[in-house]
């Protein structure tokens, strides 16, 4: 096995989709990389777990009022 970066420049995240998953995913790329969709995918998905979050504290706080 190789020697490990103690610093590496990028970090990789790998997932299994199934064919049928592929094909949808390649299909929506539409000219892109796999790598540039993954990406923005993921990042999309964090913002909306934050806004969903911060509008359930919303919520909350309100319904106590």
């Amino acid at each position: 096995m190789g020697k490990m970066k103690l610093n590496p420049r990028y970090n990789v995240l790998s997932f299994r989709a199934s064919d049928e998953e592929l094909e949808v995913i390649d299909a929506a790329i539409n000219g892109g990389s796999r790598q540039q969709f993954l990406l923005e995918a993921a990042l999309e998905k964090i913002l909306r777990d934050e806004e969903y979050a911060f509008r359930e504290r919303v919520s909350s706080v309100l319904g106590q009022g």
